[in-house]
């Protein structure tokens, strides 16, 4: 729809499988209408079940898994960042929300071409609404931390001493 959101009812037969280990390259909020899903990233894995709202997060490497007895369908809302004063980075995840936000999700537009005011205006909505209920991400520990930049200057300094990496980090 533009180079900000991407909104699509999407439709499966059976089983699909999507390799995103790149990266997420939006924020999408999704309620899935039919069928099963099973989404993967490094630090969680998220089971996905028929009226399940949930959000993946921009720049997440993942892998999911779709399947359903005949047909699996979700509705897809991807947006390309959360516009606010707070610092907002959440967590790959099913959203425990109640079934008057479900209704409303399910009401925003998913298809035609074009974006209208309407369907931004019921998209922010619904956000809005969406956002209490997501779990930010927690803080990386100390010891984590040092871990991922040692992995990164070893990626980078392959013949490295174990004693120059430690001094970097």
């Amino acid at each position: 729809l533009s180079d900000n959101f991407y909104f699509f009812r999407i439709r499966f037969e059976k089983y699909h499988y999507t390799d995103n280990r790149k990266g997420s390259p939006m924020n999408y909020i999704a309620y899935m209408l039919k069928g099963m899903a099973e989404i993967v990233s490094k630090h969680s894995t998220i089971k996905i079940n028929e009226g399940d709202v949930f959000f993946i997060p921009i720049n997440l490497p993942y892998q999911s898994y779709w399947y359903g007895d005949d047909e699996i369908e979700f509705l897809s809302y991807g947006f390309s960042n959360i516009e606010a004063k707070e610092n907002l980075n959440f967590n790959l995840q099913v959203i425990e929300c109640d079934g008057e936000l479900k209704n409303q999700i399910i009401k925003i537009p998913t298809e035609g071409s074009r974006l209208s005011c309407e369907t931004i205006s019921l998209f922010y909505g619904a956000l809005s609404k969406t956002i209490p209920y997501l779990r930010q991400n927690q803080r990386v520990s100390k010891k984590d931390d040092i871990v991922e930049r040692a992995k990164k200057y070893i990626k980078s300094n392959t013949d490295c001493s174990v004693v120059e990496a430690a001094q970097s980090c």
